[in-house]
Formats: C-alpha cells, sequence, structure tokens
C-alpha cells in the first residue's frame, strides 16, 4: 500500500511537471505570436532578411527549407557587405527579421538603414560583438544568437592543439619534410611530453560551454 501511495506522489508530481514545461512553452509561443502580429494576420509570413547567406552556406549545401517555411526568406550569396546601399536595397521590403553571419552591423548602418519594420536581428554564430546591441535595446528590437552550434567542433580543436603542443607534432613533421630524423634516432631533439596523471590543465574562463565540454 505504501509503494502504490508513493508511486502515485511520483506519477503526480511526474504529470505536474510535465503540465509547467507545456504551459511555460505555450506561453512563449503565444508571446512569439504576439511579437509578429502584424505580419501573422491573414497568414502572411514575416519577411526574413538573410544579409551574407554566403559566409554560412559557403558550400551550397545547407537546406533552407525548414526556415522558408515559417517565414518569407531572402537569401543573399554576399560573404560579407558594409556600403549602406547594399544594406538598404536587401531591407527595403518592410524586413521583419535580419539575419546576419559573423558580420559587422554598426551603429550607424543600423540607424541609417534597418526600416522600423526590424523586429529580431539574428547572429547565426556565438558571438554579439558584430551587432548595435544599444541601439537594438534602445529601438525595442531583439537580438538573439546560435550559442550551441560550434560547441563540439571548438572543444575539439582544443583538445588538439592540447595533444599537438604536448609531443611538439608540428617541428617533427617539419624535421621530417627535411630528412632530418635525429627525434626518431637519437636523444629526443624536441619538447616530448606525456598527459598522464601528474599533468595539469587550466581553462581560462573556461566556465562556459566550450570550456566545461572541454574539461569533459
Amino acid at each position: 500500500q505504501k509503494l502504490k501511495i508513493l508511486y502515485h506522489i511520483k506519477k503526480s508530481k511526474t504529470t505536474t511537471s510535465r503540465m509547467s514545461l507545456l504551459w511555460k512553452r505555450n506561453l512563449l509561443l503565444r508571446s512569439s505570436r504576439r511579437t509578429f502580429t502584424t505580419t501573422t494576420r491573414n497568414n502572411k509570413k514575416p519577411v526574413a532578411v538573410f544579409l551574407n547567406a554566403g559566409r554560412l552556406n559557403y558550400d551550397q549545401e545547407l537546406d533552407f527549407s525548414r526556415l522558408e517555411h515559417l517565414c518569407d526568406l531572402r537569401l543573399y550569396p554576399h560573404d560579407k557587405i558594409s556600403d549602406p546601399t547594399d544594406f538598404r536595397d536587401a531591407l527595403q521590403d518592410n524586413a521583419e527579421i535580419v539575419i546576419t553571419k559573423e558580420m559587422e552591423v554598426s551603429p550607424q548602418i543600423f540607424n541609417d538603414c534597418f526600416p522600423p519594420s526590424v523586429k529580431l536581428l539574428c547572429e547565426t554564430g556565438t558571438g554579439y560583438n558584430n551587432l548595435p546591441l544599444a541601439e537594438a535595446r534602445r529601438r525595442g528590437v531583439a537580438v538573439c544568437n546560435v550559442p550551441e552550434y560550434s560547441t563540439n567542433a571548438v572543444a575539439q580543436m582544443a583538445v588538439t592543439y592540447l595533444m599537438n603542443f604536448s609531443v611538439s607534432l608540428l617541428e617533427q613533421q617539419r624535421m621530417l619534410q627535411l630528412g632530418d630524423r635525429r627525434n626518431f634516432t637519437g636523444p629526443f631533439a624536441l619538447p616530448l611530453r606525456e598527459l598522464g596523471e601528474q599533468a595539469t590543465m587550466g581553462l581560462i574562463g573556461g566556465g562556459g560551454s566550450i570550456g566545461s565540454r572541454v574539461a569533459d
């Protein structure tokens, strides 16, 4: 009987937790719908402009169909743009969502070239350093990024560098290319260090997602 009571209590808590998550999700959905009330009325999709899609889709292999299902997507194949005229031409058709990839949008460009219709500015990378945050906040334009898209890749690269530096890998490769085999036939000519229990790795500013993945 006690086990049955505990089971029902646990089940009730789980159900309550799921209901809470569903309620939060629906609240977010309602909020996002209100954000684009002017564009979703009469089934009209919001206009989204990717200013330098060529920077992200450099190999022409990306599929934008899911994004096109949600909005009226305009793709510009540039790697980057900087001329104010190019910004104005791309955003003149009542753009509401502006997407960039590692491209600077200066405060002056934002103020002079971004129409009042813009409601969201999205960086398809991890950093906000290229975006005019203060100006966007002043105009009520939401700003977002994609913080997790390269976590594994950058963490892997950090570990690769660590392994390289520990055994002087690049220097050994250069020696072999020159026909120098001293590092294989006699006393080591280059520093080599085994990464064992006595080695300590320090992560400066390593509390973020990439640093945490490296530590894992």
